[in-house]
């Protein structure tokens, strides 16, 4: 038990990513590119995986840990899709298909 309280505390992502950055790990930022540009996240993911990381497989079977990090872009407008969303679920006459 004292070792769980020994471990509660608020977790820094900078310094413990420091410490695994210069271990095995391969780490993916997805909110900007290497020039510090915005991208959409899911693309720049995708290619981030397709050119650089899978390619690599020593790189891949001696990691042992992955860090997925930075700002999710969306490549749609999220406040567009919820306010469709919320148009269609409270339309009366919206058709229910029930089959």
């Amino acid at each position: 038990m004292a070792e769980f309280h020994a471990n509660i505390r608020p977790f820094d992502l900078d310094a413990v990513h420091a410490v695994d950055s210069q271990e095995s790990c391969i780490t993916i930022t997805v909110g900007c590119d290497e020039h510090d540009m915005p991208v959409m996240s899911l693309r720049h993911l995708s290619r981030e995986l397709d050119i650089y990381v899978l390619p690599d497989r020593e790189r891949v079977k001696s990691a042992t840990k992955l860090y997925v990090i930075g700002q999710w872009n969306y490549s749609f407008n999220v406040e567009q899709v919820v306010e469709a969303a919320q148009n269609e679920a409270s339309d009366p006459w919206a058709a229910i298909d029930r089959s």
